[in-house]
């Protein structure tokens, strides 16, 4: 691979060398090692937008935002919102739609639930215009969780119930499982007891099945609460 990439920059074949340097990023995140994988992925970025390659360029650029963004990375914001920016003005909904699901998961952990909020529903309309039913999941998750901090438990209800309905079709167990959780949550603030409690039972089965025991953990201590 490092012979390829001799001979594509001295050629000056941008969108080849982009591609090695792609590569490159995604075997060093693929062994964890983010650091230099974001290094590869920022020259492939550089690269494919010189070569007027916007679409790989925006994929670049939202790969670094949300792998600095999962490790509390402050310039996750600056890139994300770059690739908001420009895919926005290229048309580029699904990137659009991504990058402001991430804002607002970031909004939302720094206590901003106006711009979370604000972005999630960006995110949602975004994801239904390109027909992305993960992405909409994921949106309607994320509000349910804004909403239900803002204290519209009914609303929240909702697009958590919305959220768990794409999930399921979807066959997505970690995903489902969380939503149950965070379902659970709110209908135990609504006093919803039976619902909250059937609802963790059944997201603790597929915590079990999966091994994600962090999840697991979680739910048990809900489960214990309401029995109380």
């Amino acid at each position: 691979m490092n012979d390829a990439l001799e001979i594509f920059e001295e050629k000056g074949l941008k969108e080849d060398t982009a591609a090695i340097y792609r590569e490159l990023g995604d075997l060093h995140v693929s062994v964890e090692n983010y650091e230099r994988g974001v290094e590869y992925y920022e020259k492939a970025a550089d690269l494919f937008g010189e070569a007027e390659m916007f679409y790989e360029r925006a994929n670049m650029l939202l790969e670094i935002g949300v792998i600095l963004s999962e490790r509390g990375n402050e310039e996750a914001l600056e890139y994300l919102k770059l690739v908001e920016q420009e895919s926005m003005e290229n048309c580029f909904f699904d990137f659009a739609g991504w990058s402001s699901l991430n804002l607002a998961e970031i909004y939302f952990e720094e206590n901003s639930n106006q711009d979370a909020e604000e972005k999630a529903r960006k995110a949602l309309d975004l994801f239904k215009r390109v027909g992305d039913k993960h992405g909409e999941g994921g949106a309607n998750l994320t509000l349910g969780r804004i909403i239900g901090v803002e204290g519209d438990l009914s609303e929240a209800e909702r697009f958590l119930g919305e959220a768990l309905n794409t999930f399921r079709r979807l066959e997505l167990s970690e995903s489902e499982a969380e939503t149950l959780y965070r379902l659970a949550e709110v209908q135990k603030e609504m006093k919803k007891f039976d619902r909250a409690k059937t609802n963790l039972e059944e997201a603790l089965k597929i915590s079990d099945s999966l091994d994600m025991t962090e999840m697991k953990e979680k739910i048990e201590g809900e489960l214990a609460n309401l029995t109380k």
